[in-house]
């Protein structure tokens, strides 16, 4: 969490995870709250949340349920901002990477001792003691050894390095379980399976090699009782009797060895232990080497027949190897016995794939078995159902994913995610332009000159271009606020091209006419759908937010509308008009400004509508900054 910049998503992941004391909230609420990273922003992100909620206690006191709510989710963002002001004030300052060695191992020290929570069971507990006191000594060691300053790089090194020595909650062998030991430590009586790999001639017992820096010879001429490489191997093998006297004689013994040296492509021989093993089987005490291999001739043969003589590493060696013959095995029965969810999940894949409409598609079945339900979900018969136009547009490109997030209305939570080389995201950018222009057309609304209705006309289109600036750098302190930037280069970069962006916005401005609606609203903020009529006597309720509406300056009754695109072309077609339903949107608002403003206005008439681009990646698209088309065509 410190070596990250506080990152928000690794304090969550304790708290989530109930490994630090903590409320069962206080996960979703710090999800929720996007802070994202950085010290400040904690302390920021709280105080703006909390006075929130405040605000929202006062203008609910007549409403029990919502004020309650509200109240729950306060006393919840309190504990965890209280959790959180603890855990800033035992970490030491971090200046220019740099970090108070001492007072790091302090910081994990108090850590441990105040905030990491115990589990309830008393194995458990005895375990996390014993793991969480054997941790507190050695950064207490640590602490005493280390100097007083050491980059943060090293000093979560050295400290993550202890951690990874100190075994935790290690468990002997259970019943189902496969057990993996060193091959002098499985004396275990008892068993009735033992496998013993790794049995060639170079890993046991391996060779006999003296010691460089004191040969044997050298060694005995100093003293008899000092250890000699033979010696230390007849001590190998002696071990290796007493663990297979250990194990007993009612277990069933399976050795192997590696008969073939991937990396250096040559064949391997086994260990003169398994050349023993052999003759006390087959009661040979004579029998050598080529005995055994022999004997093994078979299995060696259909092994090293299966290596493929075009690998060229050893992933791709085993890859070859297993693929070959009859080597791979089918699991799928035996994993799906095991887990069938896992089967149930592999059927909703392969349904999918399929050309036949399934449950996994969102098909319930037939309309009489769901009367009331269908129903309900048909935007044709419930006026309740109000479809967006993203909705509308989500259905023709995947009608899965128009189930699942507007049927069910699953969605993943958006999270601010560090990008070390990006601030905002598409989305992201996209709104903080949408802010901008409006804020930038209303101003030009309010200040027309000589009642003229075109924008071209309303004055310099450098001093244009300084007011946009101006509000550019507004808009841009606010979304500060709520999305940290990665670093001040990148900002600096995103910032200026977003200077260029608005600017290209007011040269393509110049060739529109003056808007009369700006992020017009329909079924959003307590306002009222639109019923359109779909034909053969069938209405649907839509909702939506349409970018601008523009009127002409030679008919008052003459519409256009469009609606902003912040990225390139590529997916926009003239021709591609509303492409099968993928790109309806600039239809679908036509049909709703003509509908809304003919109440007031019968000769209302939309005569273009499309898509303005008016920034850099739009105008190098090569098609100009505008899409347009009649939609009465």
């Amino acid at each position: 969490w410190i070596a990250s910049d506080f990152e928000e998503i690794y304090l969550r992941n304790l708290i989530k995870y109930r490994l630090i004391k903590s409320g069962k909230k206080h996960a979703d609420i710090l999800r929720q709250l996007k802070i994202g990273w950085g010290e400040n922003r904690y302390s920021q992100v709280f105080a703006k949340r909390i006075s929130f909620l405040k605000e929202e206690i006062e203008k609910t006191s007549g409403e029990p349920s919502k004020n309650s709510f509200f109240k729950e989710t306060l006393d919840a963002t309190l504990e965890l901002e209280s959790i959180v002001s603890r855990l800033f004030k035992i970490v030491p300052q971090v200046k220019n990477q740099m970090v108070d060695m001492p007072a790091l191992c302090s910081c994990c020290i108090s850590f441990l001792a105040d905030f990491v929570s115990m589990p309830n069971k008393e194995v458990d507990y005895a375990k996390q003691f014993s793991y969480i006191t054997e941790l507190k000594k050695n950064l207490e060691t640590l602490k005493s050894v280390m100097g007083q300053s050491a980059s943060l790089e090293e000093a979560i090194s050295k400290i993550m390095s202890l951690i990874i020595k100190i075994r935790f909650k290690t468990e002997g062998p259970r019943p189902s379980h496969l057990l993996v030991n060193d091959i002098l430590s499985g004396a275990i009586a008892g068993r009735k399976n033992v496998f013993i790999v790794g049995m060639d001639d170079h890993k046991f017992p391996g060779g006999q090699f003296q010691d460089p820096i004191l040969l044997d010879e050298e060694r005995d001429k100093i003293s008899g009782g000092l250890l000699q490489s033979k010696t230390k191997l007849k001590e190998k093998i002696l071990d290796f009797a007493s663990m297979l006297a250990g194990i007993g004689s009612g277990s069933n013994i399976s050795l192997s060895y590696c008969s073939f040296d991937v990396r250096d492509e040559r064949l391997l021989f086994p260990s003169s232990l398994l050349l023993q093993f052999y003759r006390l089987k087959e009661l040979k005490p004579d029998a050598d080497y080529s005995e055994l291999l022999n004997y093994l001739k078979d299995s060696l043969e259909q092994k090293n027949a299966s290596a493929s003589p075009a690998a060229i590493d050893q992933g791709s060696w085993w890859l070859n190897t297993l693929l070959s013959g009859e080597n791979l095995k089918d699991a799928k029965p035996s994993v799906f016995k095991i887990y069938p969810w896992l089967k149930q999940g592999r059927d909703a894949l392969l349904a999918r794939a399929g050309s036949s409409l399934t449950v996994y598609d969102g098909w319930l079945g037939p309309p009489e078995n769901y009367p009331d339900r269908l129903k309900s979900l048909d935007p044709r018969k419930n006026e309740d159902f109000v479809l967006s136009c993203t909705g509308i547009e989500t259905y023709a490109q995947n009608p899965y994913v128009f189930f699942i997030s507007k049927i069910l209305r699953i969605e993943r939570p958006r999270e601010i995610k560090r990008d070390n080389f990006m601030w905002l995201d598409a989305a992201t950018r996209g709104s903080l332009l949408h802010d901008v222009y409006e804020i930038f057309l209303n101003q030009i609304k309010s200040i027309i000159i000589n009642g003229s209705k075109s924008s071209g006309d309303l004055g310099d289109i450098a001093l244009q271009k300084k007011m946009i600036q101006n509000i550019l750098s507004d808009v841009v302190e606010k979304y500060k606020e709520e999305i940290p930037y990665p670093s001040l280069s990148v900002f600096k970069r995103e910032l200026n091209d977003l200077k260029r962006d608005v600017e290209i916005f007011v040269e393509e401005n110049q060739k529109l006419a003056v808007p009369c609606l700006l992020e017009y609203q329909f079924g959003y903020g307590g306002k009222p759908s639109v019923k359109i009529n779909i034909g053969r006597g069938c209405f649907i309720n839509v909702a939506g937010r349409v970018d601008r509406v523009d009127v002409s300056v030679k008919d008052d009754n003459a519409l256009y509308v469009w609606d902003y695109k912040t990225g390139g072309t590529y997916g926009y077609d003239e021709d591609g008009y509303v492409n099968k339903g993928k790109q309806f949107q600039h239809v679908l608002y036509s049909h709703v400004i003509e509908t809304v403003l003919k109440e007031k206005n019968p000769l209302a008439k939309v005569l273009k509508c499309g898509y303005l681009f008016p920034t850099q990646r739009g105008r190098s698209g090569g098609r100009g900054c505008m899409i347009e088309r009649d939609p009465h065509e």
